[in-house]
Formats: C-alpha cells, sequence, structure tokens
C-alpha cells in the first residue's frame, strides 16, 4: 500500500494502543460517542473560524507574528503528549521512543511543508476578508480533495457526491461575483486623500456632507462652510464614486479570496497525505506533531514573502521592529501603531489568539476522531454543517 512505503518499518494491525486507540474501543461499540466528537467538531469548527477572525482584529498589523506564534504554540501543546507519553511509556507505551529518534521524518516533511505554504496564506488572508467569506471559501477544498482521492488513492463517488461538489463550487461563485464585480459597494464612499494618516476618520462617513465636513483648521469656531468648496489642500476626505476609484479594501478582499481559494491546494495534497498515514499504527497526535514542527521550520523561510503581500508590506529589515511590537500588542495591551486604515486595538489580542489556538486544537482533534473511527462522508458532512453555522454566527454580529 501507499502508506508502507510513505512511512516502512511500522506495523499495520488493526489493534492499536495509543491515546485515541483506546477512546475508539467506546467509539466503536456506542455510536452516540462519535456522534458527541461529531457534535464538537462542528462546534469547535464554527468557533474557530469565528476566533480566526476575532483574533486577526487586533492582530491586523501582524500577520506573520500571528501566523509564527500560532504554528510555535501548537508544536509546544503538541510534544507536550509526546514527549512524557513516549519517555515514560504512557497510554500503553503508545509512542515508542523509536518513532522519536529513528522513524523516518520525510513524509512529515512533506505535510508540514504543505501545511505551512497552506497556512500562511490562509492567515493573511483571514485578515482581510470578511467572515461569511472565510466560512464559504475554504470549502473549495471539498470537491478539491474529491478529485485528489479519485485521481491518487482510487477512491469513487456516489453521483450525489458529485451533485455536492457541484453546489459547492456554485457557492463560491455566487459569493464571489459581487466582489469582482463591486455589486455590493455602494454607490458612492468616502475615502482619506491621505490613507496612511486620516483613513479613520474618513471610512465610516456615509454622506457627502459629513465627508466633506473633515478639513483642516487651527481654530475650532471657524465654520467649515466659510471656507470654499475648491480648497483641496483643506480636506482629508473625498467623496467619490465607485466608478472613479477601487476603494483599497475592496481591492485587497478581492486578491485575498483568490489567495483563499488557492490554499486549498497544498491543504488538500497535505490532507491525502495525512489520510494514508492515519492508515499504520502511529498515534495520530505524533503525526501532528511531526508535522507542526515541520510547518514551522518552513514557514520561517516564507516570513519575508508574507510580509511583502501583507498591507501595509513590511519590509525584512522592518520585521524585528513589527515582530516586538506585535509582542507588545499581545502580551501588554500596548498599541504601537494608531494611525492608517487600521490602528491598533490590542486590548483583547491576548484572549481571541489563545482562545483560537486552545478551539484549533479541539477542532483538530476532533477530525482525527472522526476520519479515524467514523468515516470520511462523515467528516465532510461536518464541515458541510459548519457553512451555514458560521454564517449565523456572522450575520449575528459580524466582526469584519
Amino acid at each position: 500500500e501507499l502508506s508502507r512505503s510513505l512511512l516502512p518499518g511500522l506495523e499495520y494491525e488493526d489493534e492499536e494502543d495509543d491515546l485515541l486507540s483506546l477512546v475508539s474501543q467506546s467509539l466503536r461499540k456506542l455510536n452516540w460517542k462519535l456522534w458527541i466528537v461529531f457534535l464538537l467538531m462542528i462546534l469547535s469548527g464554527v468557533s474557530n473560524v469565528v476566533l480566526a477572525k476575532l483574533q486577526a482584529l487586533p492582530m491586523y498589523n501582524y500577520p506573520t507574528f500571528l501566523n509564527m506564534y500560532a504554528n510555535g504554540m501548537y508544536v509546544i501543546l503538541s510534544f507536550c503528549y509526546i514527549l512524557p507519553v513516549s519517555y515514560f511509556g504512557l497510554c500503553h507505551n503508545s509512542i515508542p521512543r523509536a518513532h522519536l529518534t529513528s522513524m523516518s521524518k520525510k513524509p512529515f516533511m512533506v505535510m508540514g511543508f504543505l501545511d505551512a505554504i497552506a497556512g500562511a496564506m490562509q492567515v493573511l488572508a483571514t485578515v482581510y476578508l470578511p467572515g461569511t467569506l472565510l466560512v464559504l471559501l475554504p470549502q473549495a477544498a471539498i470537491p478539491l480533495s474529491m478529485l485528489a482521492t479519485r485521481f491518487i488513492l482510487r477512491e469513487r463517488f456516489t453521483q450525489y457526491q458529485y451533485l455536492g461538489a457541484i453546489i459547492v463550487i456554485t457557492g463560491i461563485v455566487v459569493v464571489l461575483f459581487p466582489v469582482l464585480t463591486q455589486l455590493g459597494a455602494p454607490n458612492f464612499s468616502c475615502q482619506a486623500l491621505d490613507e496612511d494618516e486620516n483613513c479613520a476618520i474618513c471610512e465610516n462617513e456615509t454622506t457627502q456632507e459629513d465627508c466633506e465636513s473633515h478639513k483642516r483648521t487651527t481654530d475650532p469656531s471657524f465654520e467649515s462652510s466659510m471656507m470654499t468648496e475648491d480648497d483641496e489642500d483643506a480636506r482629508y476626505c473625498q467623496w467619490i464614486s465607485k466608478d472613479e476609484s477601487l476603494r483599497h479594501d475592496d481591492f485587497l478582499k478581492f486578491v485575498w479570496s483568490l489567495v483563499m481559494l488557492a490554499s486549498c491546494v497544498p491543504m488538500v495534497l497535505s490532507t491525502v497525505y495525512k489520510q494514508v498515514a492515519l492508515q499504520v499504527q502511529l498515534d495520530p497526535i505524533l503525526i501532528n506533531g511531526w508535522v507542526s514542527l515541520f510547518q514551522f521550520v518552513c514557514g520561517l523561510f516564507l516570513v519575508v514573502p508574507s510580509g511583502y503581500a501583507s498591507s501595509p508590506k513590511v519590509k525584512p529589515l522592518d520585521l524585528p521592529e513589527n515582530w516586538a511590537q506585535a509582542t507588545a500588542c499581545l502580551f501588554s495591551q500596548n498599541n504601537s501603531i494608531e494611525t492608517g486604515c487600521h490602528p491598533d486595538q490590542c486590548s483583547q489580542a491576548a484572549l481571541w489568539v489563545h482562545l483560537g489556538l486552545l478551539t484549533s486544537v479541539v477542532y483538530t482533534v476532533s477530525m482525527i476522531l472522526v476520519l479515524k473511527y467514523g468515516s470520511a462522508s462523515l467528516l465532510y458532512l461536518g464541515l458541510t454543517l459548519v457553512v451555514p453555522l458560521g454564517h449565523l454566527m456572522f450575520s449575528l454580529h459580524s466582526p469584519s
């Protein structure tokens, strides 16, 4: 089998003694426990996407730091389980020391590389996209995964599954069409003449009168109406139609929608690798630990291009200062950037970032349990249910 060539020297017996396998004995006997895990996957999936957006708001100016910090913490959390289990023989010695030393790491390196690319693209896209798009666009992974498993693993699907994939693709096109054509954009908008300095005071104005009322004056009692309309130098903001200028945020939304869709390709390829790896007698948390470690290492090489891709752009020489400001934002709630369209809002950064990490771990483990002890169809059903529930959460209160 493909798994034997990926991970030679491992046992391929059905009976396993790792921690998740001990749980599986109950799951196989009592299906209602599997459905509890399935429900946990759905709830953590919805929480994961909502918290991903909530943590991106205070960390808007620091996406490269956010990506690497999340990766690093995931490595630490994984090996906090792996090392004690391996060295003290816990859980019936489910992780032999050979799995930490002599086992081939090449498959995990490939998975980590693919996850690093997908993760960097998705973290950056999360910063710039509204919550509803964050829910729907990753569903492109469903038809892509069907293609990958059809041609790589030779799996077959029913006509209803193909119909579901077509519906997903149609939904993505329907949602992206207004973004591509700006149908959802207002006919007029208020934009700052100098976005680096005055964006915050202009972007929330909805009428021409309010927009053009922001003018420079040294005398507070000086009425703006006394100033000539042609005095462009005195204005902070301008009222323009959507045909005259494409808003910077709208352009970012379009570009990062494409990036989010493109991130599904390495994500699906990595999932195929993981699906094969889960067929062997290997602790799934160990798999995630090694993958996250290589993902962190590969992610370091993506920091510079990610900095160039972010908005505002962060050049290599500016990365140390940017990461220092991000650290102050996360741990000291210190606002370092107070101008521009997106000034720092660090008061709740630590709360949302670490809640996001927690839900990410729960989501990952629950997905492994459903895939390992349920079926791929059950997993895809759960991922599909995340979409309407996620839309409901963002419609009740959108943090974007």
